[in-house]
């Protein structure tokens, strides 16, 4: 289980948009598959809507050249993928909230068009709400700005700072509450945590993601790192105006 301080942070950070914080481990690519299916998504769209992604107009998007392989590995990849939620209930009688943890699958269904370079791709009717929500916080130039993006990190701290800068502008998290989002350490210990050495985490992931961010986004972004006694404790991150 999660500890009751991660919990609660994470809790605080996570309105409204949900799936800004929410656990989940995908590659970049994955990633710019969600957005090219974000970019079609309308709120009017009914029940078991099919959604089609070509593959050259995913290359359109992003600059890069793709294959037909990968498409097809990635259309596989998409099936398992999903996002843990962190929100909250409040009791009818007390009005006491009490923390709740949300396993929510991408999608319902994941279909490759063999040698035409193109996936079918059907929701899960959980995931829809938080996917729409998503969308209202990325015009057209902000899409693109994410396609631009090709660290998986970079993209998901760009989405942070778009939270960060409706919210006033900066941001503090401890490192162990980054880590958890960004799928590098987990809650429960099972798994071994990634980047011990704060000075490779810093190298490998926040210097990497700033620069990609600053260079190919709309937002300027920088970050103090914050020792508790003779280690890294937390981070704060700021959007320069």
């Amino acid at each position: 289980m999660l500890s009751a301080k991660i919990t609660n942070a994470l809790l605080q950070q996570n309105k409204p948009n949900a799936l800004i914080t929410a656990r989940y481990d995908m590659t970049a690519c994955e990633m710019d598959l969600v957005f090219f299916l974000l970019s079609k998504l309308t709120k009017d769209d009914k029940q078991g809507t099919v959604y089609e992604l070509r593959m050259k107009e995913l290359e359109q998007l992003t600059g890069r050249s793709w294959n037909y392989q990968r498409f097809f590995e990635l259309t596989q990849q998409l099936r398992t993928r999903g996002y843990t939620l962190f929100g909250e209930t409040l009791h009818p009688c007390t009005g006491k909230s009490t923390p709740t943890v949300q396993r929510v699958a991408l999608l319902a269904s994941a279909e490759y068009l063999t040698g035409q370079g193109l996936m079918e791709l059907k929701l899960s009717e959980q995931i829809r709400p938080y996917l729409l929500d998503l969308k209202s916080n990325f015009t057209s130039r902000r899409l693109q700005a994410v396609f631009a993006l090709d660290s998986k990190y970079a993209k998901r701290i760009y989405q942070l700072a778009l939270h960060w800068k409706a919210a006033g502008g900066s941001k503090t998290y401890t490192l162990a509450e980054l880590k958890h989002m960004l799928h590098l350490k987990d809650p429960e210990g099972k798994e071994p945590e990634q980047y011990t050495d704060f000075a490779c985490f810093k190298a490998k992931v926040l210097n990497v993601a700033v620069q990609q961010i600053n260079e190919c986004t709309d937002l300027r972004i920088r970050y103090e790192p914050i020792k508790k006694g003779r280690a890294f404790d937390r981070i704060t991150f700021y959007i320069d105006k």
